[in-house]
């Protein structure tokens, strides 16, 4: 009896596991899809920080959502619907005439591959106090592994007869299998269903390192964006491709810091050793002048930077143990909040004074995971 109860909680984590994989994968794809897309339909950088600032709109509207759904049917029900749904919006990604619907089919991606993901961290975070950083970060191990597949099977596609439309009808074949098999993994709540936003008050001891991670996590998607952008501007044919090392180093960095959680490794100390990372990496792809220097600089900086979220999601969940559901959906919106403003500021920059000189706006953002490292101790 104790060998299959077992075996069934280690298939639960592999599915919920999996579940990452997809999201990461699906909003990795998003930017070369951009870059391929641009050689039919030409946009300024405005217009390209449409997508990561109304992805933001769609991350809050998901973080408020999720709370609701999750507090009236339950976890397992919200999780099948939005993965069912993220499965029809990414079939619209793969069929979209132009640039305007293909920003409305990604929108609508982005709010329900992300209240995919918030039940699949409540999941993780629910299963106890003890390994909680590390099972967040092996969590999104497996969404930087998506990340890493993402653009390359963008570019590969655009080489062959499909073009980068094939590969978004693979995600959403992808989205319809987790459908059925990822809600039974998700399971339900700890907190009885309508009780979930009353449990726990989320006060400063929340907010406080919880801005900090979606400062950082803001400066992350505009250098995502826009780190493309810049070697495609620089004659680079496949500017798309600059964000695969920058995916290799988020999974490192994650990886080693899954290792170091488990060897009693503070959040504080990892989090502190991920700016380090961060800064001189961008550092380096910002001034280098060649090609390889940049791509290493790139790597560098996701070392640093793929730790930002789980490490920092690990920090604030800590001060609402008992009410995971209300404190994952709640980030997400701050982190939509951050995401919406940052890439329309930046884009609005890149415009007026270039965009080498706007990519400064990137390491300023991501200091704000400063304040989540000095709360660590404090909310563990």
């Amino acid at each position: 009896m104790m060998v299959r109860k077992r075996s069934s909680a280690d298939l639960s984590g592999i599915l919920l596991y999996v579940g990452q994989g997809a999201y990461g994968l699906c909003l990795s794809a998003v930017s070369p899809t951009l870059v391929e897309a641009q050689k039919s339909w030409p946009m300024t950088y405005e217009e390209i920080a449409l997508y990561p600032s109304l992805l933001a709109v769609s991350m809050i509207l998901s973080g408020l959502i999720y709370g609701r759904c999750s507090m009236r049917w339950g976890r397992r029900i919200t999780v099948a619907a939005a993965a069912g749904l993220s499965a029809a919006s990414t079939l619209c990604v793969a069929v979209a005439p132009g640039p305007a619907e293909l920003l409305v089919a990604a929108v609508a991606m982005e709010i329900f591959s992300t209240a995919m993901q918030t039940g699949v961290m409540s999941a993780l975070t629910e299963r106890g106090t003890h390994g909680r950083a590390r099972r967040l970060t092996l969590g999104t191990v497996c969404a930087s592994l998506g990340s890493l597949i993402g653009p390359w099977l963008v570019t590969q596609a655009s080489e062959i007869g499909t073009g980068w439309r094939g590969m978004w009808y693979l995600i959403t074949v992808g989205f319809a299998v987790l459908a059925f098999v990822l809600p039974g993994a998700a399971g339900q709540s700890a907190a009885p269903v309508g009780d979930l936003h009353r449990n726990v008050a989320l006060d400063r001891r929340y907010w406080l390192p919880a801005t900090g991670v979606a400062a950082a996590v803001a400066g992350e998607i505009c250098l995502v964006y826009f780190a493309p952008q810049a070697l495609a501007r620089a004659g680079f044919g496949h500017g798309g491709l600059v964000i695969m090392p920058y995916y290799l180093g988020e999974l490192t960095g994650r990886l080693v810091s899954a290792w170091s959680a488990s060897r009693g490794h503070t959040e504080k100390a990892l989090l502190s050793m991920s700016l380090l990372f961060a800064l001189s990496g961008f550092g380096t792809f910002w001034l280098a002048g060649q090609l390889p220097v940049r791509f290493a600089g790139m790597l560098v900086a996701g070392v640093g930077i793929g730790n930002f979220f789980p490490l920092g999601a690990s920090v604030v969940t800590a001060s609402a143990s008992q009410a995971a559901d209300r404190a994952m959906s709640r980030l997400y919106f701050l982190i939509g909040g951050f995401t919406l403003v940052a890439p329309l500021v930046f884009g609005a920059v890149a415009d007026k004074v270039g965009l080498q000189i706007a990519l400064v706006l990137i390491p300023l953002l991501c200091m704000g995971i400063l304040g989540t490292a000095l709360r660590a101790n404090a909310a563990t």
